[in-house]
Order: structure tokens, then sequence, then C-alpha cells
């Protein structure tokens, strides 16, 4: 496993882990009846889904195409001085693993649809693998 690989997973199960975090928070909040969700109704939950859902899935080929092109323009020089934009691309892609969580908490709390909001955070898996599949050094 190359060394950027290794990076990015382990940066990505740092954002899996914060998401299953505040996804945990959420869910908590919803089943222990602390936050009474003002949206129950089954129409605005699906649409919540299918909004924020279709947001999530949007972004995955933006977002990897933007850490590769960063990962690409500024190699580190030869003699190791510099890293690159290495540290950008770790950190965007925590942060984007992360933020499959971010849509998949107003489903939660405003539906308390757990079914629903569960399914969303788990894109953040989605988002760890096209990560790692795609974020990768081109063999010239």
């Amino acid at each position: 496993m190359s060394r950027l690989r290794r990076d990015l997973l382990l940066t990505g199960l740092t954002g899996l882990l914060l998401a299953a975090i505040l996804a945990g928070g959420a869910v908590w909040l919803v089943t222990s009846r602390t936050l009474k969700p003002p949206l129950p109704y089954p129409l605005i939950t699906w649409m919540f889904a299918a909004v924020l859902g279709a947001f999530s899935l949007a972004e995955i080929p933006l977002m990897v195409y933007t850490m590769r092109r960063l990962e690409i323009e500024r190699r580190p020089e030869a003699s190791g001085a510099g890293q690159g934009n290495r540290p950008a691309v770790l950190g965007l892609n925590a942060l984007y693993v992360f933020f499959a969580a971010v849509y998949a908490i107003p489903v939660i709390l405003f539906t308390g649809s757990l079914v629903w909001g569960l399914a969303l955070c788990s894109l953040a898996v989605v988002r760890l693998a096209t990560g790692l599949v795609f974020v990768a050094r081109p063999v010239r």
C-alpha cells in the first residue's frame, strides 16, 4: 500500500469515526425523546432524504476530482523539501468523508427517521472507498 493510500485511509477513517459520533448523538437525541422531531411526516421525510441524498451523491465526483487535481498539480520535490498539496488533500479527505453525516443529521433531527438518516450517513463509507480508489497518484 502506498503512503498516499495509507494516509487517505487514516484520514478517511477519522472522518468516518466523527460521522458515526455525530450520527450517534442525533440518534440518541431522537430515541431518548430529548428532542421531539418537528416534521415527522412521511412525505417530508422522503423529500428531505431525496434532496440531501442527491446533494451528497453529486458531491462525490466533484470532491474526488478536486482532491485528485490537488495531489497531481503540486507534487513534493524530489529532494524531499516540502509536501506539496498533500496536507490539503488529506484534510479534505477527512472532511469529505465526515460530510455525509452533515447531510444525514437534518433528516434524523427534523423528521425522526432513523432509517433514512442512517442510510444517508452510511454514504460516508462510499465516500471513504471512492477516496481510496480514485485519489491516487497516476502511474506515469
